[in-house]
């Protein structure tokens, strides 16, 4: 069975930082994540070499995945993304999504 998918891209503009935040849930309750460690990856394709590490902070069952002013720049152009978690050496795929990029017009 795969990860579930966000119904909508993450929308990140060139050169701003960005976040999301996620309500990890098992059933009808807030899952419990004190003994999880959670990560998150984006690449252009799900096979592509390149990838930047996402920033992830973990708050209950809140998870906010985050991209630096540079990593958006960085990014060039659209993606995807995952974020995984592993629990006592156990890896699960909490959620997966795609990522839409937009080029900035004001630089300096």
């Amino acid at each position: 069975m795969l990860p579930p998918l966000m119904s909508a891209p993450w929308e990140i503009y060139a050169g701003d930082p960005s976040q999301i935040t996620l309500t990890i849930m098992e059933g009808e309750t807030p899952a419990d994540l004190s003994a999880t460690t959670i990560t998150a990856q984006w690449r252009r394709t799900a096979s592509a070499g390149d990838l930047i590490e996402l920033g992830v902070t973990v708050d209950g069952a809140e998870v906010t995945v985050s991209v630096t002013e540079e990593q958006s720049r960085a990014m060039g152009r659209g993606g995807v993304f995952d974020v995984q978690g592993v629990t006592a050496g156990v890896v699960r795929t909490i959620v997966r999504g795609m990522t839409t990029w937009t080029l900035d017009v004001t630089r300096g």
